[in-house]
């Protein structure tokens, strides 16, 4: 395949893994919702089945943190138009599903949440992927307590956050 081959399918570079950004995010709706169906309605079992899910996508949790930054730039508005559509709807029947599950979820809560999950993956994924140079100064002893570990402080994070969620009535 010739490199200008591509280009006869996306106009620029940021098209193209935006695509490959799009694939992985239908795969991993796919087996969230799967996963959702079966799941027992607990959040330690959620919060598994969504860590589970993210851990089998790795290019998923490397394309998430530089979509809004980089991949969603240099687009043409009806490549993003379709994007965010495809977005919205699937992002709107995970919710519905997660709200299922999750009793304690209120309307609305489903979607907020994935929002959330987007957010962790993309402000976790780049702290725990520092430049090489960063790495390096991590690696010392004294500088531990910045070091991030995606899959273990992603799975605390959201084990965290949907616990609140399940108490806030007692707040």
């Amino acid at each position: 395949l010739a490199k200008g081959t591509l280009y006869l399918y996306f106009q620029t570079k940021e098209e193209l893994f935006l695509a490959l950004l799009e694939q992985e995010l239908v795969g991993w709706f796919d087996d969230l919702d799967a996963g959702l169906q079966d799941v027992v309605p607990e959040v330690t079992q959620v919060t598994e089945l969504i860590c589970a899910t993210l851990e089998r996508r790795h290019a998923l949790t490397r394309l998430l943190p530089i979509a809004a930054s980089v991949l969603e730039h240099n687009i043409t508005a009806d490549v993003a138009h379709a994007y965010k559509t495809m977005l919205l709807n699937r992002s709107t029947t995970s919710a519905a599903l997660l709200e299922q599950r999750l009793v304690f979820l209120e309307p609305g809560d489903g979607l907020w949440l994935l929002l959330q999950i987007y957010a962790l993956v993309a402000g976790l994924g780049q702290m725990a992927d520092p430049a090489p140079v960063v790495r390096a100064i991590l690696e010392e002893p004294d500088m531990s307590a910045l070091r991030v570990t995606f899959s273990s402080a992603f799975h605390q994070s959201l084990r965290t956050m949907l616990r609140g969620l399940e108490h806030r009535s007692h707040w």
